[in-house]
């Protein structure tokens, strides 16, 4: 008998020790209250990195990072091996143009971000949406110009106005945030998988953003849970919100999420793709000696309110 229960306290404890390993083993940081530094050193440094977005899968991080003062926005890409991050290189995909707001489709198998890499016919320097391919050998150097979503023929002779940060839902539909007429102040949109040939406003998702901010968003892989990032008329700095997805199809209103958004100014959130980590970019090292200058940050999402749960 004695045997026995010695027998059902060591599987116990082992799976205790597997349930805590599946938090950390894939970022080597330990489960805490509060953001952690994403590999100081590494990935986060004197630079500014920002628009983080985790495959786990993979264990895959791409984000951007720029110099200070100057827009050389590029797209970098670091693995978690052997207990460690790898140092990051630029994408095979990144380095000539300012590219900006990477995020990833749910199976990780495309990349999208916008550039302002040039196209014949556009208007010079305008930024508008990409993708591009995960193949056999990793990423792909060739980026695809969404072409339907970046137009607004209607309003532009030449087309090409400048739309921010795509991102694709669950069921692979495309957001983007645009200053197209009749929204110069700013509005997103959605074009329909899988041509992305026209986009319509989309007032369904919530913007906590005001005036000419851009708000990022991001959406899990469930479609249940929007993150955005916003500044509202009385924010010196950006914040980051949540909204959930009800069972009747309604977003819910737009709240700030708790912990992260109380030391400085934050932006770019995303999921890590099994909801358990939050990654967002942070100036709170910097908020006192040069603003701007995000960091990457990470915090388990066990006491946030966010992936948001089915009721």
């Amino acid at each position: 008998m004695r045997l026995f229960f010695l027998l059902i306290l060591l599987l116990t404890s082992f799976s205790f020790n597997l349930a805590g390993q599946s938090l950390t083993k894939y970022y080597g940081q330990s489960i805490t209250e509060q953001p952690q530094l994403l590999a100081p050193g590494i990935i986060s440094t004197d630079q500014g990195e920002y628009s983080p977005a985790f495959d786990i899968n993979r264990n895959e991080l791409f984000f951007m990072r720029r110099t200070p003062g100057v827009f050389d926005y590029t797209i970098y890409i670091s693995h978690f091996k052997n207990g460690s991050w790898s140092k990051p290189v630029i994408a095979p995909f990144s380095g000539s143009f300012r590219d900006a707001g990477i995020s990833l489709s749910p199976d990780g198998n495309k990349a999208f971000f916008d550039s302002s890499r040039p196209v014949s016919g556009y208007q010079t320097e305008s930024i508008n949406a990409w993708t591009v391919n995960r193949e056999t050998n990793g990423w792909s150097a060739e980026a695809i110009l969404l072409d339907g979503s970046s137009k607004d023929a209607s309003d532009e002779p030449t087309p090409g106005r400048d739309e921010f940060g795509p991102v694709v839902d669950g069921d692979g539909n495309l957001y983007i945030y645009s200053f197209r007429q009749p929204y110069r102040n700013g509005s997103r949109f959605i074009s329909e998988a899988p041509d992305y040939l026209n986009v319509e406003r989309s007032t369904s998702i919530p913007d906590p953003s005001t005036g000419t901010f851009v708000s990022y968003l991001y959406i899990s892989p469930d479609g249940r849970t929007a993150l955005m990032d916003g500044r509202s008329d009385r924010e010196a700095s950006g914040s980051i919100y949540f909204s959930c997805l009800s069972d009747q199809g309604y977003w819910s209103e737009a709240e700030l999420l708790p912990i992260i958004n109380e030391q400085g100014g934050v932006g770019g959130p995303s999921l890590s793709s099994d909801g358990e980590w939050l990654f967002f970019a942070g100036d709170y090292r910097n908020s006192n000696e040069s603003p701007g200058n995000s960091d990457l940050y990470m915090i388990s999402t066990k006491n946030l309110p966010v992936p948001c749960k089915q009721k």
